[in-house]
Parts: structure tokens; C-alpha cells; sequence
């Protein structure tokens, strides 16, 4: 899937290409023709969004007011330049459909689709709701953060010249747009910041489909799966049973036992490929990665106690938990076809076959990234998970007929709730850890460096609500009690009755 680099490395190609072409011979008659310029009135609007979005971080901060000046001056140039465009297109159709249209004026429209999917890209991590209240992702930071605001800015600085150049090359009628144009990349300049941020790993914000494992993958195929599988169990609804809660805290569990083994074989492979840095501060990281999965063990047993004999959810987020597992247990055992049991092997794989190259580390790496972060989505979710627990306590005690005082939360939502706490502060310090160690690896492409940047800076800012408080939950128990929901769950034990029969409206 294309992420935001990968389009505006497109955006790039066709500008570079268009300087070019701007040095050759009959440049001018193709820069007049009514479809060049009713595409470079195109690309000047697209260059125009760019810096309204990178003003206001997609309409989420105003928080720089330098940025937000330069921005607005920015602004202002290029829209002088759209009304200039605008006055001399006098309404013509887009005829670049037509043969006779000059091969600028593609070159011009490529630049400007690719530029605006880009924009709609990014744009998609950050939608609107039907009442016009912004409903964030866990990208959204990264998004709205100031390094990619000034990327934008550096984007439309090159953009702009290029345009500015063409517009020039149109003849005297277009010089005001063209001036417009070049004072605006000027602006830009100053401004923007030529580093790519960790925005450009982004690809668009939608659910992929399921990847199941197969036999005898390849390690770019594994990778790609761990990808699907994170991404989906970042987009699952956090409302679920308490037979899947259980299911999934187990599976993070094992996620991360059998990511620690992996990152220990890991250090060795990249000490032994030369990578002694990496390997050294990989080995570093595996300290934070042991205590974060010792301390999922009494979590799991407390889900357990909570939930007995309960056979495993078949869809939903833990079939892709599943697939998680065989995936990174496959990578770090020496069996292809990898499945969790007590036959399972538990011999691992020798280190030369583990990578063959720092290139195949750094992808293994990744891999192992994505999957401790998986363990911490999971852990994000942690309000609705305990939140269930706290509802059923309340409804068996409304159930036994005590009075609405003594509804109080379990002690065992409190214990659960401190617990995920915890585990999310372990789970954040292993992410950005290892991401750490692995961004030190020298044989790596611009496009992993970047996703590794992505995973660090999505795990070290939270974006779940921090309002929620041992007293209320993710939800209110009054409210849960007068809404008429249901909560499906085994026979629990701590002295709790068995789960009532499904809810029917409080009366008052």
C-alpha cells in the first residue's frame, strides 16, 4: 500500500521532470495552452491546502505562532496567484483528454494528483464526525505534530518554485502569478524543514483485509501479515466480551514472551553481522521487554479466575491475535509451519537463518516492533475491558437485591485497572526502547527508518482518554444500568453470581 512518502516521491518525480522540460525548445507555446494553465491553477490550489493544513495542524492545534504567520503570508501569495490563473482561464474545459494538449500540461496534473492524494491521505487520520467534532487516530499526533507541519511547508516550497518557473515561461500576461508564486516557495523556504518526519510511513487510514498465515512464508510475506494483524487490532471496536478480553490479554501475553526470545537472537545476529551498536543497545532494550512480560503474567491468571473454561473467540480481534502469534512464533522458532501448543517447538531458529543480512535484520526488527506494539494497543483498550468487569459486579449485586448504594466497583476492577496502567507505561518503554536500538542499525531503507520513526512517536504519545478515573470508568455504572446493555460472560469466580439474563431498561 502507498504510504505519504512513496506519493510525494511521485509529486517529486513529475516536478523534476518538469524543470526539465522547461528548458526545451517551443517551452512557451505549451506553457500558454489554455490546459496548462487551467492545471497550474490546479496545483497552486492543492499548494494552497497544504499550507492551511500545516497552519493549523489539520485543524487540531494554534499553537506556533511563527509558523502560523509565515503560513498565512504563504497563504496569501498563492491565492493571488489562483485569481490571476483564474481571471485568464475565462472558464475553459479541461481538454486534457484531447491529443493535441501538450505533454506539460500532464506533467503538471500528475504532480498535482499525486500532491493532493497525499494531502487526503493524511487527512484521513484526522476525520470529522457528522456534528463537525474531530475524531482522532493513534496517527493523529503525528499528523498535527509541528515537524510535519514544517515538511508540508518545505513540500510547498519546491512545489510552488517549479510552478512559479512554469508560469514565468507563459509569457508577460502570467508574470504576476509567476512572481506570486516564487514569493511564496521564498517563504516556504525559510520555514520548511527538508527531513522527512515519520508522517511519510503513513499509508491511508482504512481496516486491510485479513492476511491468515500460510505454510513456508517468506520473511517480507510474515512481515506484511504483522502488519495486517496490528493495524487491524488497532482499528478493532474496543467494546467486547469478557470471554475475548480474556482470549486477547492472554495472546498479548505470549506476544510478548515470544518477542523477548526474538529480540535476545536478534542482538546476536546483528553483533555478528557487524551491527555492534544496534546490537549492544537491542540487548539494552530486551531488559524492558522481560519486565513487561512478567508483568503480564498475573494479568492473565486474574482473566482467567474471571472467565474459567472458556473456549477461545473465533472472529473478531482474536482471530487476528492468532495470527499473531503463529507470525512472530514462526520467525523465532526453527519450524515453518509454527503453531502455538505444548508440541510446539521450542527450538529457535539458528542465527544465520534468522538474517541473512542487516537488511533482513532490520526488516526482523520491524517486525518484532509491530508486534510488541500490538501487545500495547491491546493494553490501550484497557477502559472497556475493565469497565466490563465493573458493570457485571454492579448488575450481580443489583441482582441479589442489595441496596443502590452497596453497587460498588469489584476490588478486582480496581486491581485490573492499576495493573493496565502499569502495563501501559512497560509497554510504551519496550516500544520506544527497541524502536531506539533498531533505528541504529546503518543497512536500511529511508521507507523502514521510517516506520520504526512512525511506531516510536505513535507509542509515546497516548491518544486514549486520560479523564477516566477508578470512580467512573471509560463508563459510568448508572449509566450502564439504564441503557438496557448487555455483558455476555462465563461463570466467574470471586463470589460473583452468575452473569443475569440479558438486561431490560432500569424503571425508575
Amino acid at each position: 500500500m502507498a504510504t505519504f512518502g512513496d506519493l510525494l516521491s511521485v509529486a517529486d518525480a513529475h516536478r523534476d521532470r518538469l524543470l526539465k522540460m522547461l528548458n526545451e525548445p517551443g517551452i512557451a507555446q505549451a506553457a500558454q495552452h489554455p490546459t496548462t494553465l487551467l492545471q497550474l491553477h490546479r496545483l497552486t490550489r492543492v499548494l494552497l491546502r497544504y499550507t492551511d493544513q500545516a497552519a493549523t495542524g489539520f485543524h487540531t492545534r494554534d499553537d506556533q505562532p511563527g509558523l502560523r504567520t509565515a503560513t498565512r503570508h504563504t497563504s496569501d501569495l498563492l491565492n493571488q496567484a489562483q485569481q490571476h490563473l483564474s481571471s485568464h482561464l475565462q472558464d475553459h474545459p479541461d481538454r486534457t483528454a484531447e491529443p493535441d494538449h501538450p505533454s506539460l500540461a500532464d506533467c503538471v496534473r500528475a504532480t498535482t494528483l499525486a500532491l493532493g492524494c497525499g494531502l487526503d491521505l493524511l487527512t484521513s487520520h484526522i476525520p470529522e464526525s457528522p456534528k463537525n467534532s474531530p475524531t482522532t487516530t493513534d496517527n493523529a499526533s503525528v499528523v498535527a505534530a509541528g515537524d510535519t507541519a514544517r515538511w508540508l511547508m518545505h513540500t510547498t516550497s519546491t512545489h510552488a518554485a517549479a510552478a512559479g518557473h512554469l508560469a514565468l515561461r507563459a509569457g508577460p500576461a502570467q508574470h504576476p502569478a509567476g512572481r506570486a508564486l516564487l514569493k511564496a516557495a521564498l517563504i516556504s523556504q525559510v520555514f520548511g524543514n527538508a527531513n522527512a518526519t515519520p508522517a511519510s510511513a503513513l499509508a491511508l487510514n482504512r481496516v486491510p483485509d485479513r492476511l491468515g498465515p500460510t505454510g513456508c512464508e517468506t520473511l517480507t510475506e510474515t512481515a506484511a501479515g504483522i502488519d495486517a494483524s496490528t493495524r487491524r487490532l488497532r482499528a478493532a471496536e474496543a467494546t467486547q466480551t469478557v470471554t475475548t478480553w480474556r482470549y486477547l490479554t492472554h495472546t498479548a501475553a505470549i506476544t510478548c514472551h515470544i518477542s523477548d526470545r526474538l529480540a535476545h537472537r536478534l542482538a546476536l545476529r546483528l553483533n555478528e553481522l557487524g551491527e555492534t551498536e544496534a546490537a549492544i543497545k537491542l540487548q539494552a532494550a530486551t531488559k524492558p521487554l522481560s519486565n513487561l512480560t512478567q508483568y503480564w503474567r498475573p494479568t492473565v491468571r486474574t482473566w482467567a479466575e474471571l472467565s474459567p473454561h472458556a473456549d477461545p473467540p473465533s472472529t473478531g480481534p482474536a482471530v487476528d491475535a492468532s495470527d499473531l502469534i503463529i507470525r512472530i512464533g514462526r520467525l523465532t522458532f526453527d519450524d515453518s509451519e509454527w503453531t502455538p501448543g505444548h508440541r510446539s517447538t521450542r527450538r529457535v531458529r539458528p542465527l544465520h537463518r534468522l538474517a541473512a543480512d542487516p537488511t533482513e535484520a532490520s526488516l526482523t526488527g520491524t517486525a518484532l516492533l509491530k508486534a510488541v506494539e500490538a501487545s500495547l494497543i491491546i493494553t490501550d483498550q484497557h477502559y472497556a475491558a475493565v469497565n466490563d468487569i465493573a458493570a457485571l459486579g454492579s448488575l450481580r449485586s443489583r441482582a441479589r437485591g442489595s441496596p443502590a448504594h452497596n453497587h460498588r466497583t469489584p476490588v478486582v476492577a480496581h486491581q485490573l485497572l492499576a495493573r493496565y496502567e502499569q502495563l501501559q507505561h512497560l509497554g510504551r518503554t519496550a516500544v520506544m526502547e527497541l524502536g531506539a536500538a533498531l533505528l541504529q542499525i546503518t543497512a536500511q531503507t529511508p521507507a523502514t527508518t521510517a516506520g520504526i520513526s512512525l511506531i516510536v512517536r505513535r507509542s509515546a504519545s497516548s491518544s486514549r482518554p486520560t479523564a477516566h478515573t477508578i470512580s467512573d470508568f471509560p463508563c459510568s455504572i448508572k449509566e450502564l444500568l439504564s441503557d438496557g446493555r448487555s455483558i455476555r460472560s462465563p461463570t466467574p469466580r470471586h463470589g460473583l453470581s452468575p452473569a443475569p439474563a440479558p438486561l431490560r431498561r432500569a424503571q425508575p
